[in-house]
């Protein structure tokens, strides 16, 4: 009986071994996933929607159709290079650092096409007023052009995109006099917080979890107070 199980366990022994040698090597390296956290969600939803951009023919934004064709107009005039930014973003996606150097070519080559393109308006008789150049957040540049020479402007060999420079207000009205003032006073109340002041708890020890769509925890404010989140996101 003794002979009989010794058999048997070698025998399961060596079946073990052919087992793991018809095993791939990567079946047994069972490498960690990682699980994408909401800042990768959003960074590549930013990588897509400005690779669109580039990617294509030329295109004029629809508020730039129809216009008169003496009308001048402050136009921004996207080129096809990715930005410093852009490409600094999908090489971290990548899981890639850009050096410095990497930087300095990057933006080298984005003034290099910059030239290229004015050379080419100024080619093709487009007669422009040159505003302020972009390399970082987009490759490009602003310029006063009339409207009449739009259509040449998507010609321009690297024009990827052009769109009006137009002035954003934070405020809907352009009255200079309304004034902005902070709710919180007003929101005390609402929030109770004034039975807790009054029982002496004023916020000092008191620990906070905050349930948010998301926050940015390199952000300076968040320096040496932010413990951690958890991704609800799938």
């Amino acid at each position: 009986m003794k002979r009989k199980g010794a058999s048997r366990l070698v025998s399961l022994f060596l079946i073990l071994l052919l087992i793991i040698a018809l095993l791939p090597s990567a079946a047994l390296s069972a490498p960690s996933v990682k699980v994408p956290s909401a800042k990768d969600f959003q960074m590549r939803s930013a990588i897509t929607a400005q690779t669109d951009v580039l990617q294509g023919e030329a295109q004029l934004h629809p508020n730039l159709k129809g216009l008169p064709p003496n009308k001048e107009i402050n136009v921004i005039i996207h080129l096809s290079k990715k930005p410093v930014g852009l490409e600094i973003g999908v090489s971290s996606q990548e899981g890639q650092h850009v050096t410095a150097a990497q930087t300095e070519k990057i933006e080298k080559a984005i003034v290099s096409q910059q030239a290229s393109a004015k050379t080419a308006m100024t080619q093709t008789g487009i007669s422009f007023k040159e505003g302020y150049s972009y390399t970082t957040v987009l490759n490009g540049f602003s310029a006063q052009v009339k409207a009449a020479d739009l259509a040449k402007l998507l010609n321009i060999d690297g024009v990827a995109f052009i769109e009006p420079d137009i002035e954003v207000r934070a405020l809907a009205s352009n009255n200079q006099e309304e004034k902005i003032s902070a709710a919180f006073a007003a929101s005390t109340s609402f929030l109770g917080v004034n039975k807790l002041w009054k029982e002496g708890i004023n916020g000092q020890g008191v620990k906070v979890g905050v349930l948010d769509t998301g926050i940015d925890p390199d952000h300076p404010e968040f320096v040496g107070v932010y413990k951690g989140g958890k991704n609800f996101v799938p």
